[in-house]
């Protein structure tokens, strides 16, 4: 609102007559997120948790001593987690890498698998939670637990890394020792299965011995050329050189069982070490324990069905009501009495509430009687409170017209269908009622309605009286004529001071409408009207699109100009006030039409919220829950 600051009812205001636009962007919105997170792929999520020890052996406490760590520790352990070397390992147990996978499906797993793993330290404590999200909730729990095995696993290796060196080497070299053992047997036994096939060295010996005594005696005998004596040198000679290789072979035998015999202790000596390398192994520190293996999550984390909804419906909400407000921004219409009364300088006369006839005529029988009721709510519903609001106007018209002067007044708009016939008939009705002598003139010869309104005929009428083919005695209509016409008498005799009304239809219809109004015999008709009622109200056509209201409103006293909020530009509220100002009319105030409570401000609808003086309120009849 121009030059005014806007109050909180002010938004409330433009909120509740914005509320079209505010439920539609409310509904394109939440309609918009339904979609959207139906169309989103289901992500779950499963989370294990391990808990990291702190070493207490006197090794790792007096080796804590001397070692400078610096950083933090839980920040080190959540990175080892996600390290190449966890994240290979795991995607190996998973199945995610093979035998048969290269480099860069290697490298292809290992990121993947990274990009779903997460951790998180929980608080101050010394437990890490390791979430994977997939979009498979069983398969999410397994790589869970996979990767806090493997990390386990690793941390161990890492902590207890010279123990398992040490038993790793043992065992490499108890194997060696095994090997050399084996061979040393096996060549000790080969040479032991050579040495059998050979005579003994006594056998040799005795030969040896009889061969040179059998010579001793040939040699007395025989010259050395004798077949004999050759025959036995050259055995002598033969025995002598076995003799010597066999002292060789026990040389080698000698060796072979010695070789045998450090490998043996050799070996055994290993397989000690190796025993005592497995109990030192089994004592190793576990830093590490899985507390909380992984579980398979019952329901997904993504999308947020509740979430998203209630954002969307937060969205729409501020979306609906940026768009009320440009809304209202270009709206050219007038919301409040202050703008209307800034904006023409002119007062406010009164403020008519919309009217749903659906709800105030809920038990008619027929649409034409309830537009009727629904129109002439100061006659067919006196203790209303749209009744009441109807004689607050009459009451400011009436204290605005004695102040001026004025006699004769006429009820106009800036266009069609704004309600001005009604609000001049209902005036009319409260005057009668308020006892004054009234005439109301049906002088909207273009659409004449007041005659449907109080159920006669438009003929004779006004034009009859101008173009003299009857006598104003013969148009006027009363009482007596609601009774013989569509109302009856129950009807027309609903509400005391209708005697006090008067009315002149439109009669015929001539094609010299403005010759009709502009002519001498219409002026000396007001005259005359002015003369025998107290009051005289002429329901004249809108003043923007005609120009019969300026001509005939020249001739009367008064104007009062009917508004209808939130439809009709303000351009054509001033320029209405323009043309009535320049034809010389004087504008008693405007009348505000089809108000919905929230379009005006708290103190001007004040008759919303209390019944009309006198009028018994419906008692609600109690009920009670019966099975």
């Amino acid at each position: 609102m121009k030059g005014m600051e806007l109050t909180f009812y002010d938004y409330l205001r433009i909120a509740r007559r914005r509320v079209k636009i505010i439920i539609l962007c409310l509904v394109a919105v939440v309609a918009a997120t339904v979609v959207y997170t139906n169309r989103q792929v289901l992500v779950y999520r499963a989370s294990a948790r391990v808990k990291i020890e702190a070493s207490t052996t006197l090794e790792s406490l007096l080796t804590g001593i001397f070692m400078y760590s610096p950083g933090d520790i839980m920040a080190t352990e959540e990175n080892m987690i996600k390290s190449r070397l966890v994240m290979e390992e795991s995607a190996r147990k998973l199945g995610m890498i093979i035998e048969e996978s290269t480099k860069e499906e290697i490298e292809k797993a290992v990121l993947t698998l990274q990009g779903r793993v997460s951790t998180e330290r929980v608080k101050t404590a010394n437990i890490i939670e390791i979430s994977v999200a997939s979009t498979n909730r069983f398969r999410a729990a397994e790589i869970a637990n996979t990767v806090a095995r493997v990390y386990r696993e690793q941390s161990i290796i890492q902590t207890n890394r010279q123990v398992i060196e040490t038993r790793k080497f043992i065992e490499e070299q108890l194997e060696v020792a095994r090997n050399r053992l084996q061979e040393a047997e096996e060549a000790l036994s080969s040479f032991n299965k050579a040495r059998r096939a050979v005579p003994t060295r006594d056998h040799i010996l005795s030969r040896l011995l009889d061969s040179e005594a059998e010579l001793s005696k040939l040699e007395g005998r025989y010259t050395d050329d004798y077949p004999k004596i050759k025959e036995l040198k050259t055995r002598i000679k033969h025995l002598r050189q076995a003799i010597g290789n066999y002292k060789l072979d026990e040389i080698e035998l000698a060796r072979l069982e010695r070789e045998v015999t450090l490998a043996s202790d050799a070996y055994t000596l290993l397989s000690k070490k190796y025993r005592e390398a497995l109990i030192a192994e089994a004592g190793r520190i576990e830093p590490v324990t899985i507390i909380d293996p992984a579980v398979v999550p019952f329901g997904p984390i993504n999308p947020h069905r509740t979430t998203n909804i209630v954002l969307g419906i937060i969205m729409g909400l501020l979306v609906g009501f940026v768009f009320a407000f440009i809304a209202e921004n270009l709206d050219t219409s007038i919301g409040t009495i202050e703008e209307i009364e800034e904006l023409i300088n002119v007062p406010v006369l009164g403020v008519i509430p919309h009217i749903d006839i659906r709800k105030e005529e809920k038990g008619a029988k027929e649409d034409e009687i309830a537009k009727l009721r629904s129109g002439l709510l100061t006659h067919f519903q006196p203790r209303s409170s749209f009744a009441e609001a109807y004689r607050i106007m009459e009451t400011n018209i009436e204290f605005t017209r004695l102040e001026k002067g004025a006699k004769t007044i006429f009820f106009t708009s800036t266009s069609h269908q704004e309600g001005k016939s009604t609000i001049s008939a209902n005036y009319a009705i409260s005057l009668a009622q308020a006892g004054k002598k009234t005439m109301l003139v049906e002088s909207d010869l273009r659409r004449p309605i007041h005659h449907r309104l109080f159920g006669v005929k438009k003929e004779p009428g006004l034009t009859d009286v101008i173009l003299q083919r009857a006598s104003l005695e013969d148009v006027i209509k009363g009482v007596s004529d609601f009774v013989v016409g569509e109302w009856g008498i129950e009807s027309a005799t609903q509400t005391p001071g209708l005697e006090n009304l008067s009315l002149i239809t439109s009669g015929q219809l001539s094609p010299n409408l403005l010759g009709i109004i502009a002519s001498g015999e219409m002026a000396k008709l007001i005259n005359e009207l002015k003369e025998k009622f107290d009051v005289v109200v002429f329901d004249t056509p809108p003043i923007l699109p005609l120009s019969d209201t300026p001509i005939l409103g020249s001739r009367l006293d008064a104007a009062v100009i009917v508004y209808r909020v939130g439809i009709v530009p303000r351009r054509a509220l001033r320029r209405a006030r323009f043309q009535l100002e320049h034809a010389g009319i004087n504008i008693l105030g405007v009348v505000l039409n089809d108000i919905k409570p929230y379009e005006m401000a708290p103190e001007t609808g004040y008759y919303y919220k209390y019944k009309y003086y006198g009028q018994e309120p419906e008692k609600k009849k109690r009920r009670f829950f019966r099975r």
